[in-house]
């Protein structure tokens, strides 16, 4: 009997020794949030959500590693924009974020600006090859946290798309092929301090494929820049590395579930998913929304104000006619044009608010020339009707025209006006952005089409129609609800 104790007390023990040779690591991740620090009006993402569900997955494990990879800034909210994206930072550092890389996106109002942003979120952006003019970082290459008992090691890398690559610049990113030497170089002082490694790059997964089969001692790539949605991770052929990246707009959060071999320093075990932040489903933080309330009230009040109500979701073709003819109301130019390649979002069905409108198109930027500037050109109807058929056939994508009340549709595709005379010269309505596509099809030069700032945004102009069409009795969106009927 003893001996049979004795032998279930050496089998208990190597259970135990087996049991301690393993540990486990919740790696939540997000990408490209791009200011979203409302509820989103689709129904999905917007930070209270992301907030709430990282906050129950806390109630539930210790072990919760929290990575963003970039592009925190732009292309959102008003009240981001108006603060330069701290209000982000802020958000992020009341969630809980262990760490960032720095996109491209998150420089868009400095180098001064991105570090004032670090500083207000009380976590390190990480990247390795963003450096000054000396060439050297601008911000830590790597860190090691401890989760719960595991060292993780996380190297971050920028993108050096839409970077500046002049050498003298306050800011710019190596290029991949030096990046790639330089994170082979990090992990290997990595290693041998740490259980796991990760790669937290503002990347798409093609290049993060790329340092994958270069770096062999990485476990996990998270990636971004791309705005891919990887419902499951790619696994690195040579490695074994998982690549993972969860769309943009913060719609969406990983949750890599790992099982850590300690002795082997690598993962053991593992269950992703790409969850949707559903707000039917996922937990809403109302302490955080109260707050970003409470700034937008204090910094740009009119962000709420509803302007009118769509039937249904306004979006494509149809917006950027909207817009059209807000700008030729406007401006009383005798024709309106935009193009849908300057749409950054729809109008959802329901309420339409500023900050719905301010979504709607191009960045905004805080340069003296935004993409969205109201501008007005002179150009004749021959260059008109080539660049409406030239748009469609060389982007893919037609270009709508509202004035005259003239605009027909042939087909499905080509949008153009009627009744134009080729050897007449017309006054224009158009934003900056869609004077240089113009420009760029036409070879056309501003100065040779006597373009000018209008002194409004093409939002501005989008916004008083909505108005207008409202006060008219106008149902915006009826038409698009009725296709969807038929």
């Amino acid at each position: 009997m003893k001996r049979i104790l004795a032998i279930l007390a050496l089998c208990g023990a190597a259970l135990g020794a087996a049991q301690a040779a393993t540990d486990t690591v919740l790696l939540l991740h997000t990408n490209d949030l791009h200011d979203r620090i409302r509820a989103s009006a689709t129904g999905v993402g917007g930070m209270p959500y992301l907030s709430g569900y990282i906050a129950q997955a806390r109630n539930e494990r210790s072990d919760v590693l929290l990575l963003d990879a970039g592009d925190v800034m732009e292309k959102g909210d008003l009240l981001a924009f108006e603060t330069k994206s701290s209000v982000m930072y802020e958000a992020m550092r009341r969630i809980g974020f262990h760490a960032s890389s720095p996109g491209n996106h998150d420089l868009a109002y400095g180098l001064d600006n991105l570090r004032a942003c670090a500083r207000l979120a009380g976590f390190p952006l990480l990247s390795i090859n963003l450096v000054g003019p000396d060439s050297k970082p601008l911000f830590e290459p790597s860190k090691i946290f401890d989760v719960d008992g595991v060292k993780v090691g996380v190297i971050g890398a920028t993108t050096s798309a839409y970077v500046d690559s002049d050498p003298a610049a306050p800011a710019r990113a190596l290029d991949l092929h030096a990046t790639v030497d330089l994170i082979a170089a990090e992990a290997r002082a990595l290693d041998p301090q740490c259980d796991l490694l990760v790669a937290l790059c503002h990347l798409g997964s093609n290049a993060c494929m790329t340092i994958a089969d270069s770096v062999p001692s990485l476990d996990v790539i998270v990636g971004a820049h791309t705005h891919e949605l990887l419902l499951e991770p790619m696994v690195a052929k040579k490695s074994g590395a998982l690549i993972v990246q969860v769309g943009d707009s913060a719609r969406y959060i990983g949750r890599l579930d790992m099982t850590i071999d300690l002795d082997e320093k690598r993962i053991a075990a593992s269950e992703y998913k790409a969850v949707p932040l559903a707000h039917d489903s996922t937990p809403f933080d109302t302490e955080l929304a109260q707050w970003a309330a409470e700034c937008e009230r204090a910094v740009c009040p009119h962000a709420a104000e509803v302007l009118g109500i769509a039937q249904s979701e306004v979006k494509g073709r149809a917006l950027s006619r909207l817009i059209a003819q807000g700008l030729r109301r406007k401006s009383g130019a005798q024709i309106g044009l935009d193009s849908p390649d300057m749409l950054r979002g729809t109008l959802p069905a329901g309420p339409i608010d500023a900050n719905a409108v301010f979504m709607a198109y191009v960045p905004a930027g805080q340069g003296e020339e935004s993409r969205r500037e109201a501008m007005t050109a002179s150009i004749s109807g021959a260059d008109l009707m080539a660049y409406l058929e030239k748009g469609d056939s060389n982007r893919g994508t037609p270009v709508k025209a509202g004035g005259e009340e003239a605009m027909i549709a042939q087909g499905t595709r080509s949008f153009f006006l009627t009744d134009l005379d080729p050897n007449q010269t017309y006054s224009v309505a158009l934003s900056r952005g869609t004077l240089e596509h113009f420009c760029a099809v036409a070879g056309k030069t501003p100065d040779e089409l006597q373009a000018q700032s209008l002194g409004f945004y093409a939002t501005d102009a989008l916004a008083e129609e909505i108005e207008a069409l409202t006060a008219s009795g106008a149902e915006i969106g009826a038409d698009e609800a009725a296709a969807a009927l038929r």
